[in-house]
Formats: C-alpha cells, sequence, structure tokens
C-alpha cells in the first residue's frame, strides 16, 4: 500500500481525510440536532447505577433531622460534568446540627429558616440511606424516596453527568 520512499498514495490520504470530515459533520449534526443535556445518576455501594435522570438542572435532598425531628431541604445546581453546588438549605428549626452561619444569606421566609447563596461545590454527594429520615430526593415535581433505592444503612452516591444523545453518560 505503501508509495515510492515509503509514503501513502495521495488517494488514500485524501480518503482519510474525507472520511474524518465525514464524521466530524455526523457529530456536529448529532449536537445540533440533540445537545449534551446535564444528568443525575445515583450509584449504589457497590458502585452500580440504580436510577439515571435526564435533563436535570437542579434537584433536592429532604429529610427528617434525627435530633429536632423537623423537617430539612437541601437544593443543589449542577454545573456540568462532575460538578453539583449546594445553593440553599431550609429548615423548620434552630438547634443540635443545623445550620446557622456557613456563609450564605440567612432569612426567615414563610416558617422555614433559609439560607441561601451558598455556592458550596461537590464532586459528589454520598448519602446513607436512613432508617427513620425519610430521605427524598427532589426533581423537578417528582419526588423518589432514597429507600426504594437501597436499604437502610448502605450508600448512595448522587453525580452529575453529561448525557450524550440520551444514551452516553460521562
Amino acid at each position: 500500500m505503501r508509495g515510492v520512499g515509503g509514503r501513502l498514495p495521495r488517494r488514500v490520504v485524501k480518503g482519510g481525510v474525507a472520511a474524518f470530515a465525514i464524521v466530524i459533520a455526523v457529530v456536529a449534526v448529532g449536537f445540533a440536532v440533540a445537545p449534551p443535556v446535564p444528568g443525575l445518576e445515583i450509584r449504589n455501594h457497590a458502585n452500580e447505577p440504580v436510577a439515571r435522570f435526564e435533563g436535570v438542572y437542579a434537584f433536592g435532598l429532604r429529610h427528617t433531622h434525627s435530633v429536632m425531628q423537623t423537617p430539612v431541604e437541601d437544593r443543589y445546581a449542577i454545573e456540568g460534568r462532575n460538578r453539583v453546588v449546594q445553593t440553599a438549605t431550609r429548615y423548620r428549626s434552630l438547634g443540635a446540627g443545623l445550620p446557622f452561619d456557613g456563609g450564605g444569606e440567612f432569612r426567615r421566609e414563610d416558617g422555614w429558616f433559609v439560607q441561601d447563596a451558598l455556592e458550596q461545590e461537590f464532586q459528589d454527594i454520598t448519602v446513607r440511606v436512613g432508617r427513620v429520615s425519610d430521605q427524598i430526593l427532589m426533581i423537578g415535581n417528582e419526588e423518589i424516596a432514597l429507600k426504594e433505592l437501597d436499604q437502610p444503612g448502605k450508600a448512595l452516591t448522587i453525580r452529575a453527568r453529561i448525557v450524550l444523545f440520551s444514551v452516553f453518560w460521562i
């Protein structure tokens, strides 16, 4: 296949360049038709995916505080692959283990203590499924009980991902 001096013939090189250009064009059209979207992936203690949600830009985690026995809600935004940012936390009562001065802005709103503008960044969030804390993952109007994804005492890891063509999770 090599020509004079060990070089490839021009038609082989031109064919390779043309094939590469076609692949690039197909990928560009694919991204235009189905652009990458943020996703949320939950993995169990064995690092196996147990739930995936496509098109997620923000989510929340709600639980019952173990000491105060009142609800706590944390809010997060997905800002790219492997980047989850806690934007706010809200809780019904002040007490042991509840934030008071962790940065951001603090106010009282509709019976809740609210701390927002937190900008606390995480690569992932690991939560141990509680026996009595009633942990709920909130995505839009959907609520998923973490105890439905794994048994109490087991760890679940929540990660931001990018979804390509509704097939590839990177």
